[in-house]
Order: C-alpha cells, then structure tokens, then sequence
C-alpha cells in the first residue's frame, strides 16, 4: 500500500539523508503457458483504490521515465502509481477530455493527442500547453483530431491527424502538413491518418482509411499499398490500422479486414484471418492495435479478443471475456497494448485496463464448485495422499473427495448413518496409503480408524470399545506407516500403534510417575525419522520413541532456557533431506532441532514468520522449507535463514491453513489445505521478480500545504529552519502486486537504524 511517513517536527534540521529501500516481495515465474493467462483488472469501478479510472475507454498506456503509469480513456488522462489515480480533464489544461495518444519525448515532456488538438504537458511545471488548429494558419495543426504520435530516430514528431500528417518542429512549433492530393500520385493515400510508424531503417508507415503509406521524410514522396482483388501478395483491406516491425525485420501490418505479415526481404504478405471453428485462427478480423513484447512475443488486439501469435505453430491463442469470470479479459474490444518496464503487460479495452502479471504467482486454488458434481464436496481440507493409480485423495469437512488422475472428475467416500460399509465420519483428519497392503487409512475426529480396502472397496472400522487392546480414542489426529508395517495412530487420548497382522492396538499414555513415558497423551503429529524412530508432537511438548529402547525422549519448552523448544503444543513434525528435525508449534513458530545436542533454534514473526501457529511443512528439492500458518504461507530459506511470505493476495486459498493439510504429490507438486479449498503448485516455479523499481516521492506536504515536488525525486530535499511540520507520501512503482510492496526508511540523526 502507499507508505505515509509520519510527521516529524523540527527545531532546527536539515534532512539530507532519506534512504528509501525497497523490498521486493515473492513473485512466481512468468506462466509459459500463454493459454492460460490471468488478467487483473482496473476500471472505474475498482473498490479497492480511492480514485479509479476516469472513463473505461482506454485508447493509449503509457510508462514514463519516472516509472508512473498513464492511460488515455475518453474521459481524461489518468496517472496511476499502483494505488491511485490522478485525473487530468479540461479544467487542468487539456485541448479537450477525449485522449487518443500519448507520448513522452527524449526531454520528459509528455505529449498528449486528444479529439481537440495537440498537448505539451510539463510536469515540473504542471503547466500545459496547447496546440490546435487556426484556419489560414499554414504553420498550425492541419486538423484537431490527434490520433497517433511519434518521435522519430532524429528528435521530430510526426502526427497522424484526422486530416492529414503532420510534421512538428519543436524549436519553432511550427508543423508541416502533407496531404493527400488526386494530382499527385506520390502524395498520400488518405488524408484520415489512423498510425504513424517508423521502421529500424527509419522509415515511417503511415496508416490510412483508404490503404498503407510507406513515407520518404526527405523528400516527402510516398509510396502506397493497397488492396487488389486479384493479388494475393497485397494487403487485405484498405482501412489500415496499425503497423508494428517485429525483432526480425517483418512488418505486421493490421486491417479492418484480416492481419498482414510482409516480409521486407521477399516482399511476400502473408494473411490471417478469423476462421469459423478455427480456434486456434485470429479471434477477429478488426484488427485495432499490434505489440510486440521484450520477449519478442507478439500480441495483436481486435474487436472481439486478444491474440497471442504462436510462431512456432503459425497459429493464435485466443484470450476473450468469460461471462462471471474475473481473471478473464474485462472486454474483448482491445484499443491498446503495452509492456512496462516489469515485463507486465498492459490491455487497454472497451471496459477498462487489463493486466497480465509476467511474475505472477502460479498458486492454484481449488475448491468446491457450485452445481458442479464433479467438483469435490467440501471447502474445508485436512490432508492428502495419492494411491497407487495417482489418484489424489483429500480429506475435507464432508468425508473424502477422490480425484481420478486420468479424468479429473472426483468420487467420494462419505459417511451414511445406515450404511455400514460407509466412513465412521466424515470429519477425516488424517489419511496413509499402504502400497503392500492397497489399502487407504482414514481417521477421523469422532469415528476412529477407518481401513478401505481398494481392491474390494469395503471398509473395516477400528473404534474405541473396553476391550484394551482396541484404539484408545475415536478422536483421530494424524495416521503414518512405518517401514516395518505398523501403523501408529495419534488420538485424543494417546499414541496407537496397530499390528494389521493380529489386529491389536498398542497403546501408549503419558504417565506422572514415569520420565520415559509419552509427555502428553493428546498426540496431534506423527514423523517417522530416516533412524526409524517415532516422533510424537503433543499438546504439551515433543517425543521421540525409541523403538529398540521402548522409551521416549521427551523436549518441552522452559523459559529459562532460550536454546529450548519455544512452546510445547505441536502441530507439525518434518524432517529435511539433511536429516534436520524442523517442529512447528502452536504460538512458538518453527524450531530447528539439534538433534545432537537436543538444543532448538525458533524462527518466529521475530523473524519474518507472517504468525507463530505452524500447522504443516514441507521441502522443496532446492532445500526450502515452506510452512503454512495462520496469517498465509511462508517459504524459508534455511541458509540465509530468511522468510518470504505469501497471502491472499498471491493467490493462495485462504490466510488460515489447516493442522496436516500439506502433502508433496509423486509429481512434485505441493498441495496445501485450508478453509477454502487447497493450492496447488510446482514450488521451483514460484520465483523472485527480479526488478527493482523506482522509488519516487509522490506527495510533500509542510504545514499541511501541498508543495509542487512530485517529479524531482532529489536525494536531498532541503527545508528552511522553521519548517517545522512536514510529511511526505512514496511509491515503488512496481506494478507486479503494488499492495505487495515493502518499504524501509531512515532519517539521519534521528533514526540509528
């Protein structure tokens, strides 16, 4: 969000030293795979910003040299930081409210083409100047409708009119008209100019109603395609749009009929057009604007959709609104196009500013969807497993949701109290898949231990009864296998170990009397080390069992001892692939185990942690941990000991995850469970956006005057000896996830750090 420094008063003080650092927060990867692009959206109607856009037409984007975004719409040009919007209409200067094009030039002006002329804004000044037409004026704009601008390789601009081209001298701000004459074959075609385009080579393209001009600026002679029934190598329609060389040297060339590829070389055109049940041909023949990205990627907007050009299969992969889907393109008619300096890229249609984040995170979120019976059955998730078809099985607030691996489409073991061969209860907890056995185990929260045979698909039920070597408890936490085929269970009232071959549960309590006892009998996770010991993390502290010593080791947490567990109620046990026992607590954060000296390291919100519950952890193959808490998901890098947090925002299914709700599928993937569904996601794939943006002073108030310093971004801001109120506003403008952005700042003589 904006940062707003609090104000500070002042007997006698110079500030010369503001150091603003940002800090860039975790973005995932660009997507690779174009075909399923998310777009965010601004418009007029964005709650979350004070001021949003002015008008939804959005005609031209552009990204200064400061790092501020603009928007030409139909009602004003508007300046975005990533949290608000400033409007400029009439009242402030402009020729008129409807704005066409823009352009920043080689000094920091910004140039803006409207219905109603030409404009000059000065921001240092925050004067605007105008330019229009003056009938018997030779020297003045040759028409008023401003519709493109450019700044040619040698400094001049070039405007395209709605009557003709014009080229503007700026030393004497004077224009030089050229127009199209019946007389004169070498003239231009048209004199409604749509685009203005210059080449590598310099040569400008001028866009025209009535076919394509390729303009000599030396000697102002023109040369003209146009359209011809019987020739396939010319363009395809007279009403030319717009003109983009791409990184090889190929024009694209767009039309109100069809889209044009001419190779300079071969001078052949090649064309595309929409193609009824082609999905994969141009979504629409309107084509309205072509952009080229960094990346060499091609986009092309039309009436009815954006287009992304596939080289590889000469084909487009259409991106068009969904009707209530929100990470849809806002709408399909498409007026411009534009990469910032992030890599993000900016749709500008009939219904606002789309956004396609090129460091988006890939977090999946899965749930239960409405009227969908092929969608799982519950929100709530409390674990994972996979069997041995791959199928996914996750454990919800409504028994157990099977996902097929093959169709996608989910079955469900559930609960039915007239059913015996159903689940004990649908509130499952914990789930363990035995490949020798083919059978799934399930415990729940009031039912017990459930053994579902995948070969017959019946169900045998253990449940708590007098007999003492029944399950002690029905209340169900956490189920594993160990490697020599017991399975322990970890219950409301002690840690089960049941023998599939005699049927009989094993059962282990704490006792006062006995230090080698279980510290707590309500055992809530269960780990099984590379030793084959037992671990067992309680409501009052970690166990370790010893099997061939039939003892436990117990750690708790004492406050004179800073080098002990930081707090006693467990909920997660995970032991890395250097052999390091990480335990997650309930209040305490995550500790590192020194198993050697029995000596704990916490990480809590001291730290980075975004909360000190933990309820799962995981590692990925480049040994980070990533921890699900109560306020979001964190990954840890566990040699710079350094958190990265991750929250709604990012994508993720809910800020509350839930105790056991994580699982690392045989794919790689990572599946994590809360009270909204799950997330799923390759966690290599999740990456740092590597751009530092510019941190700029968007606001700077004494005495609660607004003072005119928005655009010098000075390292030092000098103020006079009674100036002794101040406040100022900043901005990172990074435009990935702006509510994301973290800043940090000092003021010298006051601040030691």
């Amino acid at each position: 969000m904006r940062f707003n420094l609090k104000t500070y008063q002042l007997v006698s003080f110079l500030v010369y030293g503001l150091i603003l650092l940002f800090m860039l927060t975790i973005f995932s990867g660009f997507s690779q795979k174009i075909d399923n692009v998310h777009f965010k959206r601004l418009s007029t109607e964005n709650e979350k910003l004070v001021q949003g856009l002015s008008q939804n037409w959005i005609y031209s984007i552009l990204q200064d040299k400061y790092g501020y975004m603009w928007f030409g719409t139909w009602d004003g040009l508007n300046k975005y930081d990533g949290y608000d919007f400033s409007i400029y209409n009439v009242e402030d200067g402009l020729s008129d409210h409807v704005i066409y094009s823009l352009l920043e030039d080689d000094e920091g002006y910004l140039w803006i083409g409207t219905e109603k002329g030409f404009n000059k804004f000065d921001r240092k000044t925050q004067t605007i100047t105008q330019y229009v037409h003056i009938p018997g004026d030779s020297n003045s704009l040759v028409n008023n409708r401003i519709n493109s601008i450019i700044q040619a390789h040698d400094g001049s601009f070039w405007l395209g009119t709605a009557g003709g081209l014009n080229h503007f001298h700026k030393e004497t701000e004077t224009f030089t008209p050229y127009l199209a004459t019946q007389q004169d074959f070498y003239s231009l075609r048209s004199n409604y100019i749509i685009n203005v385009y210059q080449d590598k080579e310099g040569i400008l393209w001028v866009s025209t109603s009535s076919g394509l001009v390729m303009f000599d600026s030396k000697t102002g002679r023109s040369t003209r395609y146009y359209h011809i029934d019987s020739d396939s190598n010319s363009i395809s329609h007279n009403n030319v749009r717009c003109v983009m060389q791409d990184k090889y040297g190929g024009l694209w060339i767009g039309t109100r009929n069809g889209l044009n590829y001419y190779n300079k070389t071969t001078r052949e055109m090649r064309h595309y057009f929409n193609e009824p049940g082609n999905p994969f041909s141009l979504s629409n023949n309107w084509v309205r604007t072509i952009y080229e990205d960094n990346s060499g990627e091609i986009w092309i907007g039309t009436e009815s959709g954006l287009n992304y050009y596939n080289r590889e299969q000469d084909n487009f992969i259409r991106h068009e609104n969904i009707l209530n889907d929100a990470g849809s393109l806002s709408h399909n008619r498409v007026y411009s196009i534009y990469e910032d300096r992030s890599g993000n890229i900016w749709i500008g249609t009939y219904k606002g500013v789309n956004k396609i984040i090129r460091y988006h995170n890939d977090f999946q979120h899965r749930k239960q969807t409405a009227f969908d019976e092929s969608s799982m059955n519950n929100n709530v998730i409390w674990n994972f497993t996979e069997d041995n078809e791959d199928n996914l099985w996750i454990c919800t607030g409504k028994g157990v949701s099977i996902k097929n691996a093959e169709t996608g489409k989910f079955t469900f073991l559930e609960h039915y109290p007239d059913d015996g061969q159903s689940l004990s209860d649908n509130d499952v907890r914990a789930l363990n898949f035995c490949p020798s056995l083919n059978c799934m185990w399930l415990g729940s929260f009031g039912g017990g231990l459930d053994r579902y045979d995948l070969n017959t698909k019946k169900i045998t039920h253990y449940r708590h009864n007098p007999n003492k070597n029944s399950l002690s408890s029905n209340f169900v936490n956490d189920v594993i296998q160990d490697r020599d085929g017991l399975v322990w269970i970890a219950s409301g009232k002690g840690l089960n170990c049941f023998d599939p071959a005699t049927g009989r549960f094993a059962v282990y309590l704490s006792d006062a009397e006995d230090e080698n006892s279980l510290s707590n009998s309500i055992v809530i996770c269960l780990l099984e080390d590379k030793q084959g010991n037992i671990w067992a993390g309680t409501d009052d502290g970690l166990n370790k069992y010893i099997k061939s010593e039939n003892k436990f080791v117990r750690y708790m947490s004492d406050p004179e001892d800073k080098n002990s567990l930081s707090n006693n109620t467990i909920f997660a046990i995970y032991q890395d692939k250097k052999g390091v026992i990480w335990v997650g607590t309930s209040g305490g954060g995550i500790n590192r185990l020194n198993t050697q000296t029995g000596s704990f390291k916490a990480y809590t919100i001291n730290e980075g942690l975004p909360n000190n519950v933990v309820y799962g952890i995981l590692e990925d193959d480049a040994g980070h941990l990533w921890i699900t808490t109560n306020l979001g998901l964190s990954k840890f890098y566990t040699r710079e000991e350094r958190f990265v947090n991750y929250d709604v925002k990012d994508g993720i299914q809910s800020n509350e995850f839930n105790l056991g709700a994580c699982y690392k599928g045989k794919n790689g993937l990572f599946y994590f469970g809360g009270m909204n569904g799950y997330n799923v996601f390759d966690p290599l794939k999740i990456i740092h956006n590597p751009n530092k943006p510019v941190v700029v002073i968007t606001n700077f108030r004494k005495f609660n005057d607004v003072q005119n310093l928005e655009y010098f971004n000075n390292d030092t801001i000098e103020l006079n000896y009674d100036d002794n109120y101040f406040s100022f506003e900043i901005s990172a403008l990074d435009y990935t996830n702006p509510i994301k952005n973290q800043y940090k700042y000092m003021l010298d003589d006051i601040d030691q750090d």
